[in-house]
């Protein structure tokens, strides 16, 4: 998922603004630490990760450094509640709303968490929108992952995001 979520990053960062290390740092920790949770329970483990990213003493991370990481944590998973950034600072609120959308593309890319390697595709963002591109055939054959990235069509949307994917 973190090496997913890096190399949907290095596709987007000039376009969203993405390209100084530390969005990338945040969100490969985050892409480590996101299932975290499931030691508590699988029900919600993504609140239950968020509340121990938050809460634990985590050495060599700073409070606001941990505050960010549950912020993406939280939201990688089910239903998109941008209101998770409301009270991170200014400056963070979009580039940690774009970092979020990459986490959830590439944990739902690995939904099966099988090690089966994906094939190259091609992330491009807009201002409001991604677009997701695989080789030909290779989305039909995997009608789950399909149906998983329309369902995740429509949760971004209701952010304001448009993702759309071929």
């Amino acid at each position: 998922v973190a090496q997913t979520a890096v190399y949907c990053l290095d596709q987007v960062a000039r376009g969203w603004e993405l390209e100084d290390g530390e969005p990338r740092q945040l969100l490969s920790w985050a892409a480590q630490l996101h299932e975290i949770g499931l030691d508590i329970a699988h029900s919600q483990y993504h609140k239950h990760g968020a509340y121990v990213v938050e809460n634990a003493d985590m050495l060599g991370f700073s409070r606001p450094e941990q505050k960010l990481l549950a912020a993406l944590i939280r939201v990688h998973r089910r239903k998109f509640t941008t209101s998770v950034f409301g009270d991170l600072p200014d400056e963070w609120r979009q580039p940690l709303l774009r970092l979020a959308i990459l986490l959830r593309l590439a944990a739902l890319l690995h939904r099966s968490r099988a090690g089966t390697a994906l094939p190259p595709f091609t992330l491009t963002a807009g201002k409001k929108s991604v677009e997701l591109s695989f080789p030909d055939g290779w989305l039909e054959s995997q009608p789950l992952t399909q149906a998983d990235l329309a369902q995740e069509a429509e949760m971004l949307n209701a952010a304001g995001y448009r993702l759309r994917f071929q």
